[in-house]
C-alpha cells in the first residue's frame, strides 16, 4: 500500500516538475485525486456513521471514476493540437456536468445497494454481540466477577448500534 507521505512528496515532484505537458499534469491530478479520495475515506470511517462498506465501496468507485476521468482530460488535452481542438470538445461532452451528474449518481446507488445489506448485517452481529456480552456480565456477576468493564462494552455497542440504525 502506497503511503501518504510518498503521496505527498510525488505531488510536491510533480507539480515543481509540472510545465504545460499535459501528461505530468495528468499524473499530478491523479495523485491529487487518490490523496482526497483516501483523506475522505478516512474521515467518513472515523466518523462512524454505521456504514463501513458503503463508505469503502463508494470511495473505491470514486477513485476509479475519478481516475478515469483524468485519464480522459490526460488524452484529450494531448489529442488537442493534433485535432485542432475538436478532442477538447468531445472531452467536455463526456466530462461535462450531466456525464459527472450521472456518474454521481451511479456512485451513490451502487454503494448503497451493495454496500447497505452488508451494513445492515452487521449491524444485526454487533447487536447480537452485544447482548451476548450482556448476558456473559449477568452470569459473571453472579459468580462475584467483576463485571464493571464487560458492561460497559456492551452498553457501548448497544449505544452505537442503536444511535446507527435510527
Amino acid at each position: 500500500m502506497v503511503s501518504f507521505k510518498i503521496l505527498t512528496v510525488a505531488t510536491l515532484v510533480a507539480t515543481v516538475m509540472a510545465s504545460d505537458s499535459p501528461i505530468v499534469d495528468g499524473y499530478h491530478s491523479g495523485l491529487t485525486n487518490s490523496q482526497q479520495t483516501m483523506d475522505t475515506l478516512i474521515r467518513q470511517l472515523r466518523a462512524n456513521d454505521g456504514h463501513p462498506t458503503s463508505d469503502i465501496i463508494s470511495a473505491v468507485i470514486t477513485g476509479l471514476d475519478s481516475q478515469i476521468d483524468n485519464g480522459i482530460a490526460t488524452v484529450v488535452n494531448t489529442l488537442a493540437p493534433l485535432t485542432g481542438g475538436l478532442s477538447l470538445a468531445v472531452g467536455q461532452a463526456l466530462l461535462g456536468p450531466f456525464a459527472q451528474s450521472v456518474t454521481n449518481g451511479a456512485e451513490v446507488v451502487i454503494s448503497n445497494l451493495v454496500g447497505a445489506p452488508i451494513d445492515f448485517i452487521t449491524q444485526g452481529i454487533r447487536l447480537n454481540f452485544a447482548n451476548t456480552l450482556g448476558n456473559l456480565a449477568t452470569t459473571a456477576k453472579q459468580y462475584n466477577v467483576d463485571t464493571t468493564r464487560l458492561h460497559q462494552l456492551s452498553m457501548q455497542l448497544r449505544t452505537n448500534t442503536h444511535a446507527k440504525t435510527h
